[in-house]
């Protein structure tokens, strides 16, 4: 998901065919494209100039305001792009996901180029206000910032879900699937079931996090 200037949100929309929606402020669902080759797999960014960006297919794709879409750059077999974000330059940042620890540096005109290589693949990558990025690891619930020169360093990490395994509530390793900063300035991250405030106080605390549909809880 991601919001334009104007404050419409755009989503992926599962349903078939697969498409991009716009969800006005007041609520209002339209189509605001086709998704080539299936559903988006991986962030919906934009850039200053009102271009939306996704990978599907293993293809990074550009889409105009007024939805029209090209392949911004080809997938190769070292490039599968997967997670995105962009900074204030409209440089984006290209993970290849969870299986893949490489991540890319993609130029406003299409030039690709390595830009660090982290210890686990990373997805949900996200920029904060001051221009650092974050990415998150689901299958070690982990947390790692990547710094302007392309260090990997943990972030966060220990934090545990309650999950119902055999009809026991069983801690397990939280699993960030997606990060976000708050309007506060909040680092979050969501797993299936819940959503998690990731500061300084939180890390390798190894807090208990309690499930719950569409609430969120801090460790």
């Amino acid at each position: 998901m991601t919001f334009d200037r104007a404050g419409h949100l755009y989503v992926r929309d599962l349903s078939a065919p697969f498409q991009i929606d716009r969800i006005a402020p007041d609520g209002t669902v339209t189509k605001f494209a086709d998704a080539p080759f299936g559903s988006p797999t991986g962030d919906l960014v934009f850039d200053s100039h009102g271009n939306l960006y996704h990978a599907a297919g293993g293809q990074l794709y550009r889409y105009g305001p007024d939805g029209t879409f090209t392949v911004f750059v080809a997938g190769s077999s070292s490039f599968q792009p997967s997670s995105l974000a962009i900074d204030a330059q409209d440089t984006l940042v290209v993970s290849n996901g969870v299986l893949d620890n490489r991540l890319f540096k993609v130029t406003p005109d299409g030039q690709v180029s390595l830009f660090a290589t982290a210890p686990v693949g990373l997805h949900g990558l996200v920029f904060d206000a001051s221009g650092r990025l974050f990415g998150g690891h689901s299958l070690t619930g982990q947390v790692y910032e990547i710094t302007p020169d392309g260090q990997v360093v943990l972030f966060a990490s220990g934090f545990r879900d309650k999950r119902r395994v055999n009809a026991e509530l069983t801690n397990v390793p939280f699993a960030p699937l997606d990060l976000a900063f708050s309007p506060a300035h909040q680092l979050l991250a969501t797993s299936t079931f819940c959503c998690v405030v990731v500061d300084g106080i939180n890390r390798d605390e190894g807090a208990v996090l309690q499930r719950g549909p569409g609430k969120a809880f801090q460790a």
